[in-house]
């Protein structure tokens, strides 16, 4: 289902106590009652904002000063944090500059802390992960792109890596999935404008 621009606006000015009010941030602050209320009543189902909800209940985006213009500085601020610990947590010894002590770092080498020893370890995380995501909804072509798989197992790696004590565990890939699809759908609601015919582009880019 696509939903209009303006449609979009509408739901989200349902999520505020108030109209924006770009003077006094502090006044912008989503109406978490409303939203509880409308979560739990089954109210997100259909909406064209459920991935912003999911956010805002996650504590992904803050409650206070909810303009869209701070949530999007958010949002960069947070992809410019995950891209930082897939760079630390994802690691590939093929890629390194500087591999410092060859009698240390070498892929025969037994220590704790050599960077191919991390590597295997994360082969062998990774590979207990793609297990699960092959067997994810076969059925279900969305989950078959290429590009989804790898983004869900680079996201299930880093969670994994952060949390050792529990690493990953069966299932989790399928939590993962719900997240996923509802961003996904959230994010193709709104059609791309029509490309202008030949006449009026010739005519804007004279």
């Amino acid at each position: 289902k696509n939903w209009s621009d303006e449609t979009k606006l509408q739901e989200l000015r349902g999520l505020f106590g108030s109209r924006v009010d770009r003077k006094s941030p502090e006044k912008n602050r989503v109406n978490l009652s409303r939203l509880h209320g409308l979560a739990v009543s089954g109210g997100f189902r259909n909406s064209c904002i459920r991935s912003v909800c999911w956010r805002i209940f996650l504590g992904v985006l803050p409650t206070d000063d909810a303009t869209c213009e701070n949530w999007l500085r958010v949002l960069r601020a947070r992809r410019e944090e995950y891209q930082t610990l897939c760079e630390q947590y994802i690691i590939d010894p093929h890629k390194e500059k500087d591999r410092g002590d060859l009698l240390v770092n070498n892929p025969l080498a037994q220590e704790k802390d050599s960077t191919w020893t991390k590597y295997f370890e994360l082969q062998a995380l990774q590979k207990s992960i793609v297990i699960d995501l092959e067997r994810l909804n076969p059925e279900d072509e969305f989950f078959r792109d290429s590009a989804i798989q790898e983004s869900m197992l680079r996201i299930l790696t880093v969670w994994s890596s952060m949390n050792p004590d529990i690493s990953y565990r069966q299932g989790m890939h399928e939590l993962l999935a719900n997240f996923v699809t509802v961003l996904h759908r959230d994010q193709l609601s709104v059609p791309a404008p029509p490309s202008p015919p030949p006449a009026a582009a010739a005519h804007q880019s004279a």
